[in-house]
């Protein structure tokens, strides 16, 4: 059971004389003081998207730890392809070694992922459902890749040209409009194929692996030019051994305070976190290790998002089943429409609602609670201490659920962590606690 911590003490009389309080403060108020007031941290709230078998599978961790941080690893996906008025990208990937047709790319202001097979490519809105499809640009063969530019402008390349292009309006089912012309993506005219494609905002480029395992670079119709060998790789031997490089993706909350840029790179089973140059990159909260097997069907396709992660479980000392800390859209600088939200409280009238927060990791702030802190009757707190609240306004939860919408404004610091967890005052009396989430703003 444990002693009554103080602290959580001093929260429950808050979230009490909190309960009756009409006063509201926009969430995205908050947010930016939350964010401006941390100077420095570790991003711990991402998740990746694979392409491989029959669909995309969006995974995060591995749960790592005594207790289990975060959620995971797979958190959802969608089956491919799916009904439409035309063709759309369908199952990609086959027995080891695996082909290097097909791509992933996401777009965060949409909080949506462009699929390719090779010969088709789709946008997908998170969960499935086709936004639209059309052909690839004309001047190129089967896609190998694909990137995406929050500027609007899709880059496929298949392996040898690149070209960057502008998607036809929904459903699509027609050609897109060049943005730039075909050009020379390899690093020469006898070096192997580029099979991973991915934007970088912070420099205005592209980056990509070739299937000799060589980490090249280049702005759009420029030259590559090659920045590190990454097969063999110095993080864990290991890439490269199932078959020839698939992927390159950014890790979107990278540059930050103690962390360069940071690149995600796979051979379709083993995901290697490297920073910049190929030294190994630190672990955080949302991929726990700098070497770890992907947790789902080899992949030839690697999307990062801003959604943010959970980690733990609600509480409830009365029985009932805990509450479900949600949330919708990604937590970019700028950021499409965003929510928080709780789903499955009590429902019984009168119950109400509030998040509480820390920052974190320690040392700049609480972090995530392991083991939970006992407290308000019971229940277990998820967020380290010091934690504070309440965090936007107090809200009655009508049929046990409520939600908050706003969007993240330009400008924000980039790779910084707020956790939060929601408190409820029951319509039946005593407290229960949600599972707790932990946001990161990210460049789009």
């Amino acid at each position: 059971m444990g002693t009554r911590n103080p602290v959580v003490s001093s929260q429950c009389v808050r979230l009490s004389e909190h309960v009756a309080d009409p006063r509201r403060r926009p969430l995205s108020t908050l947010l930016v003081v939350l964010l401006l007031a941390l100077s420095t941290g570790v991003a711990n709230a991402q998740t990746l998207m694979g392409y491989g078998g029959g669909g995309v599978y969006e995974f995060t961790g591995p749960p790592a730890g005594p207790c289990g941080y975060p959620t995971g690893p797979i958190i959802g996906g969608f089956t491919v392809p799916m009904p439409f008025i035309c063709a759309t990208a369908g199952p990609v990937g086959a027995p080891a070694p695996l082909g290097i047709l097909g791509g992933l790319a996401n777009n965060s202001a949409t909080d949506s992922t462009f699929v390719t097979d090779g010969f088709v490519i789709t946008e997908y809105a998170f969960g499935g459902g086709v936004i639209r499809s059309f052909p690839p640009p004309a001047g190129l063969g089967p896609l190998t890749a694909i990137a995406y530019d929050p500027a609007g402008v899709l880059y496929c390349t298949d392996g040898a040209l690149a070209q960057g292009m502008l998607p036809p309006a929904a459903p699509g089912c027609a050609p897109g409009v060049a943005a730039t012309p075909p050009w020379g993506i390899g690093l020469g005219a006898l070096s192997p194929p580029v099979t991973g494609l991915t934007w970088h905002p912070p420099t205005g480029t592209l980056y990509g692996i070739d299937a000799g395992g060589t980490v090249l670079t280049a702005p759009p119709g420029g030259p590559s030019v090659a920045v590190w060998a990454a097969v063999p790789d110095a993080t864990c031997g290991m890439l490269g051994a199932f078959g020839p490089p698939q992927s390159i993706e950014f890790d979107r909350a990278t540059p930050s305070p103690l962390s360069p840029s940071t690149f995600y790179l796979t051979d379709g089973a083993v995901l290697v976190r490297a920073h910049l140059g190929g030294a190994p990159g630190v672990p955080t909260g949302y991929t726990t290790g700098a070497c770890t097997a992907l947790p789902g069907p080899p992949v030839n396709g690697l999307a990062f998002t801003s959604h943010p992660v959970n980690y733990g479980t609600g509480s409830d000392p009365t029985g009932l089943l805990p509450p479900t800390f949600i949330h919708k859209g990604q937590f970019s600088t700028p950021s499409g429409p965003v929510s928080v939200g709780i789903a499955g409280a009590d429902p019984t009238p009168g119950g109400m609602a509030a998040i509480f927060y820390n920052f974190g990791p320690v040392p700049f702030g609480g972090g995530r609670a392991c083991p939970p802190i006992p407290g308000l009757g019971g229940n277990g707190v998820l967020l380290g201490i010091p934690f504070f609240g309440p965090f936007g306004p107090v809200l009655p939860i009508p049929g046990g659920a409520a939600a908050i919408g706003t969007a993240v404004p330009p400008g924000l610091p980039v790779g910084f962590e707020v956790n939060m967890q929601w408190f409820v005052a029951k319509g039946s009396g005593g407290f229960q606690l949600s599972d707790a989430m932990s946001i990161t703003v990210s460049v789009p």
